[in-house]
């Protein structure tokens, strides 16, 4: 060793000495990994050796500890060169043995096993490496052989359960990817289309990436294979892919229900046309299941019949499936039989709960607790429910107890919240509304906790919304039971309503990035990272799991028939590693963020509102809040005051509820199919929607004094201007309450906009009719530009994307107003591909509209038609639609519409609206006082205005069609034009 080597790592040895903690010395290590090797550990014992010798005792046990430390990871800190080439030099020997086996898994197994280390995240990008150098150079029929070795290699990989499965799963996409460069379509049909299914199977299985995408992913190449694969040419594997397919189908989180679970069925439907009993026994059993697994999924949203096709499947399946020859997959159609037999009880004779009874009571026979244990315990939840149908509620009781002996939360979290939940429902059903209570909350936080987990993407966390939404209701309606004798419970059902509602927005809103606060080292930041993702990744793992366990998919080999020896391959997984994921967060939080931010272990679930949480959102005394609660059977008003204790709360009869859903269906049918009738009857439907809701009544609730509101619509109740419904006295709400209405997705929302301080509003940034067809759109956003010290407008043509990215990071992230004065459009059938129309009919759409950085607005007007509307066919309540893209941008308040707008009526309006403004700061008052203005303005009082305006309008409508709209106000000089709902209300303010 040179001695300039030495004094280098002499001077890396004394950072380290001097170093304040351990992760620090680690960031010295991984900044200087280049020179830790061997050598540097021997120069490290020899200096400890020299330190012993002369006293200094501290630093030489620092350095024996460093040194142990080192030795135990020096694999890791290997140069970069040496680790690529060992890696190379594996990839070549895997596939020299795949090639001499004929991957026999037996002998590649071992191998793999013994090379753990090397299936980290580099390997994939050492695979291309590899292939991109040896196949171009390689000749036809060798590279072929070398791509088949790659595709049988990434077969086993994909299902190897021993080191990372995050990693195998994308090692196995790499593999096939890189073996279809060589099998293309035009010239090796069949091995394309082995290597698409193939490719579907492992995206189906992938742990990276947004779930629903891989599920599209897995769709895609399906398909590709079956461009090739026919039900007359290559049977066996088109039938095999057609069920992969199905599986895809039944849990696509993408598009409708109903229509990706008759997508399943005809894929399934459609490998039966092969796989007979007499060839497939095994695999015609499972598809058997399958295609009653999908008509039993497809009865909540299909026809009843579907129970009977489900029941016709099992059945079919029985006659052939004995539990001698075929224990497993009988106890599963046993059970399967019993939940179709279960499910059907609720329309049919009560007979079939008898039959649901005796299938699971056969299903337990295989299904002991010794040897099946998960399966034992899913066996006993549904016969809890059963029993809880046939009204044995005892019995009920005692079956989900013994399922929570194994369905516990630290083992089985998502099995342990449906229990509880089970079990909730047979306390209710006995009126034991306290235990009920307790079982809910047991399942409620379970679910919260799960919630947490979910990094992947908000289409999991809706699903996981609409899925539990039924729990929450439940929890709501133990809550008011237990209030009639203890009020406090009031308290507690709005705050279980709270927790139910828009917590994807609530969840944006709290933290882009949920990290901790103060100087946290670099190293713990990505320890944390890196195990939030390794949870995720564990769970998505284990979901897969649990759903292989229902549903088979299947990988395509050569022989059609070949399977591999999964034993070989994988030991019986369980969640003993997400267990210790979890523990190891909770450690690094403990003992090396809490010390710094103490807070942080709160920030890990976005905490729910509490009830004085909620009445501090109220201003003052004088601040009332409504919020709804849309349930199955009711719907529920909740008043809020600062002077009550607890909310009032009020139920609606079944009677009311039916009129809501009825009038809501008649109002919606009108706009979208006879928008003229909607709009002459508006003001006669408003006054049926306020007698369904009960107004007036609600209003007695309300002190007197009060005087500004806050309204908390739900579900489609966001898409009415309840601001408008009329009340008692010939007035509307509006009127009522002088101080102003403004609305919010739900309280915690109104708390986090709250929070938001914007004190600023000097600067606008407009964009102004850039598709050049709404000439008084430029009317408004001429007369509105001068309230403010500086703006920027994008007008017209100038409106473009690209004008609209150079803005966006000079002067958008600055501005305090922002005005889109421009056509709208609201995509119900993909709330995300709703926007606002730019310059050469682009859209910039709601998916767009989320990545803006707003830090500094206090205020986005949306001067265009139904930029207020939200998906209301979620019952999650997601709320989805352009006033939530502009929340997350960072914006505190916004002013949107419920309807196609007319675009002279909204000039007019918005012009007087930041007139008042200008004078006063509370939107909700500047725009309720610029609506009753427009409202009770006449014809003559309209002209004077406008004529007090010439120097803005006239020259913008040009002299001819400014005359033309001063005479269209010629008529009866104290008539008012506007006077209908249909010009005023479709305006909301939303948030602070």
């Amino acid at each position: 060793m040179d001695k300039q080597r030495e004094k280098v790592y002499l001077t890396i040895i004394d950072t380290l000495q001097n170093s304040q903690s351990a992760e620090q010395a680690l960031e010295i290590i991984n900044v200087n990994q280049d020179l830790i090797d061997d050598e540097f550990v021997k120069t490290q014992v020899k200096l400890a050796a020299t330190l012993e010798k002369i006293g200094f005792d501290t630093a030489s046990e620092f350095l024996k500890s460093a040194i142990n430390r080192l030795k135990d990871k020096l694999g890791k800190f290997k140069s970069k060169e040496t680790r690529i080439y060992e890696v190379r030099i594996f990839i070549s020997d895997l596939i020299i043995t795949v090639l001499k086996t004929d991957c026999n898994p037996q002998v590649v197994v071992p191998l793999i096993a013994e090379n753990l280390d090397k299936l980290d995240d580099e390997f994939c990008q050492i695979l291309q490496s590899y292939a991109a150098d040896t196949l171009p150079t390689t000749e036809p029929a060798s590279a072929r052989g070398l791509a088949m070795a790659i595709n049988d290699f990434s077969n086993i990989i994909g299902e190897f359960n021993l080191g990372t499965k995050v990693n195998n799963v994308e090692i196995a996409i790499t593999g096939y990817e890189l073996a279809a460069t060589v099998f293309s379509r035009e010239f090796l049909p069949e091995r394309w289309a082995m290597l698409q299914n193939n490719l579907g199977v492992a995206y189906s299985n992938r742990l990276r990436g947004e779930p629903a995408q891989n599920i599209e992913t897995a769709i895609f190449y399906y398909q590709n294979a079956l461009k090739i694969y026919s039900l007359n040419s290559l049977g066996d594997q088109w039938a095999f892919v057609q069920i992969n397919l199905g599986v895809a189908y039944s849990e696509r989180l993408v598009g409708q229900a109903e229509y990706n679970l008759n997508m399943a069925i005809k894929c399934y439907q459609n490998a039966l046309q092969i796989i007979k009993y007499n060839f497939f026994p095994e695999d015609w059993i499972k598809l058997k299941i399958n295609l009653g697994i999908a008509y039993s999924d497809l009865l909540v949203v299909g026809e009843n019949n579907n129970w009977n096709k489900a029941i016709e499947c099992y059945q079919e399946a029985l006659r052939v499936c004995s539990s001698k020859v075929y224990p497993e997959l009988w106890a599963k159609i046993q059970n399967n039989l019993g939940l179709a037999y279960s499910n059907y009880s609720l329309i049919q004779a009560e007979s079939n709960l008898e039959k649901a009874i005796n299938c699971y009571r056969k299903a337990l026979r295989v299904y002991t607790r010794k040897a099946f244990e998960r399966d034992w315990a899913m066996v006993k939840n549904n016969l809890g429910i059963a029993y809880r149908r046939a009204g044995n509620l005892e019995l009920a009781i005692v079956c989900y107890q013994d399922a929570l002996q194994v369905r516990t939360r630290k083992a089985f979290p998502k099995e342990y919240a449906e229990t509880q939940l089970n079990l909730g429902l047979v306390y209710k059903d006995f009126r034991r509304f306290r235990q009920a209570y307790i079982a809910f909350a047991s399942a409620i936080g379970t679910v919260e906790s799960l919630r947490s987990e979910i990094i992947s993407g908000d289409a999991v966390k809706q699903k996981l919304a609409e899925t539990w939404i039924n729990l929450y209701r439940n929890m709501v309606e133990v809550c008011l039971e237990l209030a009639t004798t203890q009020p406090r419970y009031y308290a507690k059902a709005v705050e279980y309503v709270e927790r139910s509602k828009t917590r994807n927005l609530v969840e944006l809103l709290e933290s882009h990035d949920l990290y901790p606060k103060g100087s946290i080292a670099e190293t713990i930041l990505n320890k944390l990272k890196e195990l939030r993702q390794e949870i995720a990744s564990e769970q998505r793992r284990l979901d897969i799991e649990q759903r292989n366990h229902s549903r088979n998919g299947a990988i395509i080999s050569e022989n059609i028939g070949q399977q591999l020896n999964r034993s070989m391959i994988a030991a019986i997984p369980d969640r003993n590693h997400l267990n210790q994921l979890r523990q190891q967060l909770d450690e690094l939080i403990t003992n090396h963020i809490q010390p710094i931010d103490s807070n942080f272990s709160l920030t890990q679930r976005v905490e729910a509102i509490s009830f004085p949480q909620i009445q501090e959102l109220l201003l003052d005394d004088k601040t009332a809040l409504i919020e709804w609660y849309i349930t199955g059977e009711t719907f529920l008003t909740f008043i809020i005051t600062r002077q009550a204790q607890y909310p009032i709360v009020g139920q609606a009869s079944p009677k009311d509820q039916k009129a809501l859903i009825d009038w809501t269906k008649e109002y919606l049918r009108d706009y979208y199919e006879q928008k003229d009738k909607w709009q002459t009857q508006l003001s006669q439907q408003l006054s049926r929607l306020a007698e369904i809701l009960h107004i007036d009544e609600i209003l007695t609730q309300i002190p007197k004094g009060c005087d500004r509101l806050i309204l908390i619509p739900h579900r489609f109740l966001h898409l009415f201007p309840l601001h408008a419904l009329p009340i008692v006295g010939n007035h509307c709400l509006l009127e009522r309450f002088e101080a102003g209405i403004h609305y919010a997705p739900s309280c915690q929302l109104l708390q986090q906009a709250q929070n938001r301080k914007r004190l600023n509003f000097n600067h606008l940034f407009a964009v102004s009719n850039p598709t050049q067809d709404r000439p008084y759109t430029e009317l408004a956003v001429e007369a509105i530009r001068h309230h403010f010290n500086s703006t920027c407008v994008l007008a017209r043509e100038q409106a473009t994307k690209a004008a609209f990215d150079n803005v966006h990071s000079e002067y958008l992230r600055s501005a305090h107003c922002i005005l889109f004065a421009c056509h709208g459009i609201f995509n119900l059938e993909s709330p995300l591909e709703s926007g606002l129309f730019l310059a050469n009919e682009k859209l910039f759409t709601l998916d767009e509209l989320l990545s803006l950085d707003l830090g500094e607005c206090r205020l986005v007007t949306l001067m265009a038609c139904e930029t207020g509307l939200t998906d209301f066919t979620s019952i999650s309540d997601e709320y989805i639609g352009l006033p939530s893209a502009f929340l997350v941008a960072g914006s505190s308040s916004i002013v949107s519409s419920l309807w196609e707008v007319p675009q002279g009526a909204t000039a007019f309006l918005m012009i007087e609206f930041y007139e008042n403004l200008k004078i006063q700061p509370n939107l909700a008052l500047s725009l309720q006082e610029a609506q009753l203005w427009l409202r009770n303005m006449t014809n003559k009082r309209l002209k004077q205005w406008m004529k007090e305006k010439d120097s803005i309008f006239r020259p913008i409508l040009g002299s001819r069609e400014w005359i033309k709209l001063l005479r269209s106000f010629n008529g009866d000089a104290n008539a008012k034009p506007f006077e209908s709902p249909y010009y005023w209300a479709a305006f909301c303010a939303i948030g602070r």
